[in-house]
């Protein structure tokens, strides 16, 4: 399982590496049109950035296992703005303001850090004992979160889910249920209903928690909820291809696809019905038909491939292993 795979990389190592931060004009770059390579280390050992979020072509956070890192030059070199050898960082998610949040796992137990300046600085944010206590036994080990809002917190772990209601310094729980087990990837909507994929179900809540979809066959990285359309990917057993599942947000009308990766789709990103996918080897997919239709896409890298995030069609990011950072610029 990924995130276990994951975890066990991360306590096996520490990893100090540093990095400076200059301009770099990336729209006179030649061949505009294909993934360049920002960051990329030919070290076995190097660590994964595992999730990625851009505020504009310049300025991002993303997610190592023991550091979160910061970069004002679009990805060429990253600082660390925040790094604890006890924590893995799991994923990052701003509201499109300076508030943002990462959701890390200590002693298998959630950690949340909080900033208020774009990512530069980081705080743990503190929890009322019995709010602790309801959020470990809960969540369990923590696997993913989102936002609905900046007062709101939704989290998924190994034993169940948790919305955390924000307000300055105070944390508390509004919604907490354990019938939904081993939650693999949660998304939140704007309307604020909540999607999570767990190893064989598809659940919404929306003032209540139904089933969208049943009897997966595949073991689920990520879903994502874009253009009022609902994704999940992941990956055949015995890493023997690539799987995308997509569904009306309104529920229904489910549709799957396999495809033949080196192993596992583990992220996918779509606006205005133009998506790319990202998995094993170095995958990467492209669609111009909101996923009715994929075709295969030149990589630079072979590394893993974690996560994708675009502020604006024709320019986003993919974060991978061995601290792989792609960009497409045009």
């Amino acid at each position: 399982m990924l995130f276990h795979k994951l975890v066990m990389f991360v306590l096996s190592l520490i990893v100090l590496f540093s990095s400076s931060c200059a301009y770099a004009d990336f729209l006179t770059l030649a061949d505009k049109d294909r993934w360049k390579v920002m960051t990329e280390s030919q070290q076995s050992h190097a660590p994964p950035f595992t999730s990625i979020y851009f505020f504009d072509e310049n300025h991002g956070v993303a997610t190592s296992p023991t550091k979160i890192r910061t970069t004002c030059d679009g990805g060429t070199t990253w600082d660390t703005s925040k790094q604890d050898d006890d924590i893995v960082f799991l994923s990052v998610s701003f509201r499109g303001g300076e508030i943002g949040w990462v959701l890390g796992v200590r002693d298998k137990h959630l950690v949340l850090m909080r900033s208020s300046d774009k990512g530069r600085t980081w705080d743990e944010m503190s929890l009322e004992q019995t709010t602790r206590e309801i959020a470990n036994r809960n969540v369990g080990i923590p696997t993913d979160f989102c936002s609905n809002d900046d007062d709101s917190l939704w989290i998924g772990g190994d034993q169940g889910i948790i919305r955390l209601n924000i307000h300055g310094d105070e944390v508390s729980v509004n919604v907490s249920s354990t019938d939904q087990k081993n939650i693999r990837s949660i998304a939140c909507q704007n309307s604020g209903s909540l999607w999570a994929v767990s190893d064989d179900l598809i659940i919404k809540y929306d003032n209540g928690w139904n089933t969208a979809y049943e009897d997966l066959d595949f073991l689920p990285a990520k879903i994502r909820i874009q253009d009022e359309t609902v994704w999940v990917v992941g990956g055949k057993p015995n890493d023997s291809g690539a799987v995308v599942i997509k569904g009306s947000a309104n529920g229904g009308n489910w549709k799957e696809k396999s495809f033949s990766f080196p192993g596992a789709a583990l992220d996918i990103y779509t606006l205005n019905n133009i998506g790319w996918l990202v998995g094993a080897g170095g995958s990467i997919l492209h669609t111009v038909d909101n996923g009715e239709s994929w075709q295969s896409v030149s990589s630079p890298s072979t590394n893993d491939l974690m996560a994708i995030y675009f502020i604006k069609p024709g320019l986003g990011w993919i974060a991978g292993d061995r601290s792989t950072i792609l960009k497409l610029s045009h």
